[in-house]
């Protein structure tokens, strides 16, 4: 069993952008068991997006959500929904991944998606958090940072583990 780190995934960028990448990237599985074989079924109704005329979308997210992409990234539960100006839209969602966060994947959705990502996520176990900032399909900022006394010194200390 991994330990998770955990916290923030956005995505910026023009309206119609963000929401083919949530349309195309997240997936609710659930586990069905037959003839003694475990099967991974895509659930289509696990993460529902709502169009507001085309200014604003609501992500609900009903159970844990795969990032396509990934070996183990996922969005949490929750439901969502973008800010944004006159030039991109935000969408900030709760994150985890296994172990730590894995940026290459990222890169390539920027690049494909046309979109920019920026990750933040909190590991208790080992004890370190990470930033990792991904524009125009290129990674602008990444940064590790261990603690020698995690509780006291990060900033989302109950966060991973």
């Amino acid at each position: 069993m991994p330990n998770w780190c955990e916290g923030t995934l956005k995505v910026r960028g023009e309206f119609a952008d963000v929401k083919r990448w949530v349309e195309e990237n997240l997936s609710v599985y659930r586990t069905e068991i037959e003839n003694g074989k475990r099967n991974q079924i895509k659930d289509i109704d696990g993460v529902e997006v709502i169009d507001y005329d085309g200014e604003e979308i609501e992500v609900n997210v009903k159970e844990t959500a795969h990032i396509k992409g990934t070996r183990r990234h996922f969005v949490q539960q929750g439901v969502y929904i973008t800010s944004g100006c006159a030039y991109y839209m935000v969408l900030c969602m709760k994150f985890k991944a296994a172990w730590e966060i894995d940026a290459e994947p990222f890169v390539e959705m920027s690049r494909e998606y046309n979109v920019d990502f920026r990750l933040y996520g909190c590991e208790r176990g080992e004890e370190f958090s990470q930033e990792i900032i991904v524009e125009k399909g290129e990674i602008a900022d990444r940064s590790k940072t261990h603690y020698t006394d995690y509780v006291w010194d990060c900033p989302f200390p109950n966060l991973g583990g």
